[in-house]
């Protein structure tokens, strides 16, 4: 035999190993319900609740959802970085490090 072909086949039954194994540390496993908030829900707080109390959240809610924020970005917004500039509110999304230390 070919030196890719006994390759091949190795990797073949190494990967046919691997997939037995997750399976059988997979059974019962129940994942986690995501507390998701419904479209409906988002709107009725942006709509109801009073600006003067809650423009941060409001503000965080607006940049994490349009924004498309990852979790941690969402996590690391400070009031530092939300500025009401009168007519408009400019928003600082820190970057974050993509490659691990």
């Amino acid at each position: 035999m070919e030196a890719k072909a006994i390759l091949f086949m190795v990797s073949v039954l190494y990967v046919t190993d691997v997939v037995a194994f997750l399976r059988r540390k997979s059974e019962g496993y129940c994942p986690k319900k995501l507390c998701i908030f419904r479209k409906e829900e988002i709107h009725q707080f942006l709509k109801e609740m009073d600006d003067k109390d809650l423009l941060l959240m409001k503000v965080v809610l607006t940049v994490g959802v349009f924004g498309a924020c990852r979790r941690e970005e969402i996590t690391n917004f400070m009031r530092r970085d939300v500025h009401d500039e009168g007519d408009f509110i400019t928003a600082l999304v820190r970057k974050r490090n993509l490659l691990p230390h």
